[in-house]
């Protein structure tokens, strides 16, 4: 048995009505697949930006441990400043080195190995350098104790002002005297 269904006059296709609800519901659909592709893409940016931080963050740190270590004799010690003198390139002749923050960014410098002014990192937030002497024991004014710096412990955070986000890191150097 076989049926077919006739429409009468007028009944062919959707209605306009049918059609804008039809409209609708897949815009809106369309809206919230872009709206969680978007917030997938913002986390990726984030997770980005947040490795990159993290990464001038260790490299800045490492930069700063590895010549500090070699320190040999400070000259100057405040809370975001040092100023010392070693061996810096391991080899015989002692260059003098200087860590400092200038209008937000991060500064080495060393004269005698031609360095005049390397940015280490932008956008710091914080520089705390503590001075502490052979038994543990934290200086209480370093630039009158110059000699007796054995450790130095190094906070340092750095701000990624676009994204929003900072990364810290604290390390401690012993001076190798």
């Amino acid at each position: 048995m076989r049926f077919i269904i006739r429409r009468g006059r007028g009944e062919e296709g959707f209605s306009l009505a049918e059609l804008l609800i039809s409209v609708i519901i897949l815009a809106a659909l369309v809206f919230a697949v872009f709206q969680v592709l978007n917030a997938n893409l913002d986390a990726g940016r984030m997770f980005t930006a947040k490795a990159e931080l993290a990464q001038e963050l260790r490299s800045t740190l490492d930069t700063m441990v590895t010549q500090i270590r070699a320190a040999n004799s400070f000259s100057d010690a405040q809370g975001s400043e040092v100023t010392f003198r070693g061996y810096l390139t391991g080899g015989t002749v002692m260059q003098t080195a200087r860590f400092y923050l200038s209008g937000g960014d991060l500064y080495f410098t060393c004269a005698d190995l031609g360095i005049d002014q390397s940015l280490l990192a932008k956008n710091v937030a914080t520089l705390n350098m503590s001075y502490y002497d052979t038994t543990g024991t934290l200086i209480g004014d370093p630039n009158d104790n110059l000699e007796t710096i054995a450790e130095v412990r190094i906070e340092l955070t750095i701000d990624a002002i676009a994204q929003d986000i900072d990364e810290t890191a604290i390390t401690t150097v012993k001076v190798r005297k």
